[in-house]
């Protein structure tokens, strides 16, 4: 089984990427782990994606991303990111997809404003812009015949040349990356699968905390399989938190209220209904997200309370609310919260991870043939905090530049002996142990490697991080390889890619703040 390119990952850039592949020939398998192609964060993506707006320009872009990090991005990744991503919207999602975005009365497109941004440029689809995208390059991909598809499929390792006797001397050059071994948890089977590329476009870790924005599935594979293969990664410290998660503990299922909401007027408040950005950020409200997650994070403790509140109902006519945001007005109406009558009560959560696995600005990571585009990479372009609605962007736009260094630059097509996977597929542990684990590792992450960290509690975290990976390999060496198994250890050793790389750095920016450091 060999491919031009192998894709890990089905949302924005690895659907984006098989699209780019499939029009220059190239034979693509495309990988979910999912049961579905709705199971990803692009899916969940509310607000929109980055455009270009009036009066605007690929350099108040930029400057709008540099900003937002701190000043901490990589202006070379910032500038690829403005000047072209744009116009990828535009000819793939707009001129090939026609995905339905919002028009206004003059005909013109409809662009909210969002947090940092200094001009109104995000295109959206009423408030399910991530629903819109998914399903339209899910339906894109259905009709190219030079994509296969294969869902509820995990990867569990990279093959890399210097492992197999490719040649006597493949041992001591460095390694390249021939293809990933695939799961299927339906056959019971460990698979290799060969490729000229590998792509992964795995998505992000959020899942590891107690409080997040994504689905279950995100739980830091990419970064964990990258990291056993051997490859560089960078920023894992810097998480950012979304300041707005709908807070109602007695449903289990969480709800992203998007930054859409603040944009179009909301202004946070306290239980004494005063609003408070404004002692914390001149931009108010409209902060960016780790100034807003961290000054909401303190009122809740100053008023020992579990959450603050997002007024809307005051800021726009109710009409407007049911037309600008009709799935955050029914999902809170079916929660028992009228957003049109009273403020929403919301409260941070685990959102989106800044760093990941180290690419130059056409995703080639340090292991040759092995590229990582979306969240799952470090471009460096979000810095030390991504500024809103860029995340879309990031993920097309590195997508496009991926597949174009794939096709430019292709590879010599190796097929050495199959080798199996040192792990043999075995049965899942009880549903119990699982969960137990799982709600450990959340536990942990929320408390110790959250939004407020110090060294003594980081210290903690990696005792207890350790000790999980240790009962883990324990449990792997006695039942083997599952699908559930594989997302518990991933899960882990996320976390503590995440916690080493918060204790190594002492400096408090953007998403990370350290407690106990005077160091700004």
């Amino acid at each position: 089984m060999y491919y031009d390119a192998l894709i890990i990952g089905n949302g924005i850039a690895g659907s984006s990427a098989a699209l780019f592949l499939a029009e220059k020939s190239q034979r693509v398998l495309l990988v979910s782990k999912g049961q579905s192609f709705e199971e990803t964060n692009t899916e969940k993506a509310q607000g929109g994606i980055v455009f270009r707006g009036k009066n605007d320009s690929w350099k108040i872009l930029k400057q709008d991303i540099i900003n937002a990090s701190d000043g901490s991005a990589l202006e070379k990744s910032a500038k690829v990111l403005a000047k072209i991503g744009p116009s990828l919207v535009k000819r793939l999602f707009i001129q090939k997809l026609r995905v339905p975005f919002e028009i206004d009365e003059q005909g013109e497109w409809d662009l909210f404003q969002e947090a940092a941004h200094s001009r109104r440029r995000v295109l959206h689809v009423k408030d399910c812009t991530g629903r819109a995208i998914q399903k339209a390059l899910h339906e894109g991909i259905l009709k190219e015949h030079l994509i296969e598809v294969k869902k509820n499929t995990y990867a569990v390792g990279l093959i890399l040349s210097n492992r197999y006797q490719l040649s006597p001397r493949s041992r001591y050059e460095n390694p390249e990356c021939l293809g990933v071994y695939l799961l299927d948890p339906r056959k019971g089977t460990i698979t290799a699968y060969f490729a000229r590329a590998t792509i992964f476009a795995t998505g992000g870790l959020n899942s590891l905390y107690q409080y997040s924005t994504g689905g279950p599935w995100n739980t830091g594979d990419g970064y964990a399989i990258a990291n056993r293969a051997g490859a560089i990664l960078q920023n894992m410290e810097y998480v950012q938190f979304h300041p707005t998660l709908l807070f109602s503990p007695e449903y289990s299922q969480t709800f992203l209220i998007s930054e859409t909401v603040r944009g179009e007027g909301a202004e946070l408040i306290n239980h004494e209904g005063k609003a408070f950005m404004h002692k914390y950020h001149h931009l108010g409200s409209l902060a960016p997200r780790d100034v807003v997650s961290r000054a909401i994070f303190e009122e809740m403790l100053n008023q020992n309370s579990h959450c603050v509140f997002l007024d809307l109902c005051h800021a726009i006519s109710s009409e407007k609310i049911k037309a600008t945001f009709p799935t955050i007005y029914e999902e809170c109406l079916y929660r028992g919260i009228d957003i049109t009558q009273e403020p929403i009560p919301v409260a941070p959560g685990a959102h989106f991870c800044c760093g990941g696995i180290l690419t130059d600005s056409f995703g080639r990571t340090s292991i040759k043939r092995l590229y990582a585009i979306g969240e799952v990479a470090c471009t460096g372009v979000h810095g030390a905090n991504r500024l809103a609605s860029t995340s879309l962007l990031e993920g097309l736009t590195f997508a496009y530049r991926a597949s174009h260094d794939i096709v430019k630059n292709p590879a010599t097509k190796e097929q050495p002996r199959i080798i199996p996977f040192e792990y043999v597929y075995g049965n899942p542990p009880s549903e119990a142990i699982l969960e137990s684990m799982r709600k450990i590792i959340q536990d942990t992450m929320w408390k110790f490697a959250g939004l407020i960290r110090s060294q003594s509690g980081l210290k903690y975290a990696l005792e207890v991080l350790s000790g999980l990976k240790k009962q883990v390999v324990q449990i792997k060496n006695h039942l083997g390889v599952s699908s559930s198994l594989l997302e518990l250890e991933n899960s882990v050793d996320a976390g503590l890619l995440v916690v080493e790389a918060a204790l190594r750095n002492p400096i408090s920016l953007g998403t990370h703040f350290r407690s106990d450091s005077s160091m700004v």
